[in-house]
């Protein structure tokens, strides 16, 4: 007996045949913001660009901004605290506002002391920040000082949601899947390194003066292995992006001048792990080696975790689309060096939980705990750290507990969290609220040794006016290639 293909099976294997032979590519990442994606994007991308390059600071903004500058470089909240600039608030802090927005063909900073309720929403990136402060004469610390603080953010963000945005990261994480890496055929270009890298071809394919842009400022030593784990195929993404030293120095010398200062006072790790404990990424910044990196496991669109020999757990991933509730745990460690006298924090605990509420998404990080700091080094390279000790009344690694106890243990018993709520308003714009909360020890030797790293930290205005520039320059590439597409 002969055996026929029905007429709608046949057509449907002509019609798939070709969405099977064409990849996936970055372009298409860009659909998730569907109606009117491009549009919609350049639009968004429009109103960065403008905040970047149209900002006007009023005088009163401009003297706040140099006095809370001036405050924190000193650590001297006591002064931000009974200065002129901040009122009393309905919840018992001193506060002061600073608002940002879109009008008269530029976009305006100005002083207030409103709420967050008075927030023009109207375009994307109109903003209002709250700085709020309250004494605290008994702190958690027998005998001590300190501040409860808060920032409040108000952000409108157009069309860009919690939704959209995992459903965007998860389209990039299509891109590097393994058997759409096959696919990939684009022409070789050799961007970022002497290696070829379809990756980095079918980006510059798709956003050729945004990547051509970057191309000029760094390198990537390395990117991403398909890699192959009982019977079945993961892509390993590890990014390392390095400045083009000559390159970044001709475009934006004042920056790179403070990059290099910043790579000898800090380094920063941080690692994500699932509920259970499982390594989902890790980020790195080392401003010395002026380099960036990103490490995690990816298949068929998920995030995967790995093992402790850092081998695939796939049956534990999840797409980031799919998210509908998620608890995390973020591990985060800071090398500093305060002239000579270094610090090394060991991996502070932050436990995270994401929630997806239909037209509400939450994300909420609080500080769980810190190991023992330790100290090393000599100060201005002549002062031991016993010396110190023995000069200061009670020792480092104890000022250091209690600074972390009044974090962990403060205001009111909330300690220190970080969380962002994504809203949406009855016009259809998307806003984003942001608060942190904690409270900041007030110690003599603290707030020196701070004031000095401070005083290394804090960028000259030349160097955050190239750092504005920068990203203005880069937000135009982009918009090139998006009205291109």
């Amino acid at each position: 007996m002969k055996k026929y293909i029905s007429a709608h099976k046949i057509f449907s294997v002509i019609f798939l045949l070709p969405i099977t032979l064409f990849a996936t590519c970055f372009r298409d990442s860009l659909k998730v913001f569907q109606p009117n994606a491009i549009a919609r994007t350049i639009s968004v991308v429009s109103a960065f660009s403008d905040t970047l390059s149209k900002a006007h600071l009023s005088h009163d903004a401009l003297r706040l901004m140099d006095f809370i500058g001036d405050s924190l470089e000193d650590f001297n909240f006591r002064k931000i605290y009974r200065s002129d600039w901040l009122q009393n608030d309905q919840h018992g802090f001193r506060s002061v506002t600073i608002e940002g927005e879109h009008r008269d063909g530029g976009y305006h900073i100005s002083v207030s002391h409103r709420d967050l309720t008075g927030v023009n929403l109207s375009r994307a990136f109109n903003s209002a920040v709250i700085w709020s402060l309250k004494e605290n004469p008994v702190s958690v610390v027998k005998d001590a000082h300190s501040f409860p603080a808060r920032v409040n953010l108000r952000l409108a963000t157009e069309h860009l949601n919690h939704a959209n945005i995992l459903s965007f990261l998860g389209q990039l994480l299509l891109v590097i899947e393994p058997s759409n890496l096959e696919k990939l055929q684009p022409g070789m270009t050799h961007y970022f390194s002497a290696q070829p890298s379809a990756l980095s071809d079918a980006a510059a394919a798709d956003f050729p003066h945004l990547i051509g842009f970057l191309d000029r400022l760094t390198t990537v030593l390395s990117l991403l292995k398909i890699r192959q784990f009982q019977g079945k195929y993961f892509t390993e993404l590890h990014f390392v992006a390095r400045l083009k030293e000559d390159h970044f120095h001709k475009a934006y010398p004042h920056l790179f001048r403070w990059l290099g200062d910043l790579g000898e006072l800090v380094k920063l790790h941080i690692s994500l792990y699932d509920e259970k404990g499982r390594h989902l990424l890790g980020l790195a910044a080392d401003p010395e080696q002026k380099e960036i990196q990103l490490h995690l496991l990816t298949a068929k669109g998920k995030l995967i975790p790995r093992d402790h020999a850092g081998n695939p757990l796939y049956s534990a991933g999840f797409a980031l689309a799919a998210l509908k509730e998620k608890k995390v745990r973020l591990d985060v460690k800071v090398q500093a060096n305060i002239s000579g006298l270094k610090l090394d924090t060991g991996w502070m605990n932050f436990s995270g939980q994401y929630r997806n509420l239909g037209q509400e998404g939450n994300l909420k990080f609080t500080f769980d705990q810190a190991p023992a700091m330790k100290f090393y080094g000599r100060f201005y390279k002549v002062l031991p750290v016993w010396l110190i000790d023995v000069v200061i009344p009670s020792n480092i690694e104890q000022l250091m507990k209690d600074f972390i106890s009044v974090m962990q243990q403060g205001h009111e018993g909330r300690g220190t969290s970080v969380g962002l709520q994504f809203l949406r308003k009855s016009s259809g714009m998307h806003y984003l609220d942001g608060q942190i909360e904690t409270e900041i020890l007030d110690n003599h030797f603290i707030r020196i040794a701070l004031k000095i790293w401070n005083r290394r930290m804090r960028p000259k205005q030349k160097a955050v006016e190239e750092l504005r520039t920068m990203f203005f320059d880069i937000s135009q590439e982009l918009l090139k290639d998006l009205r291109r597409l």
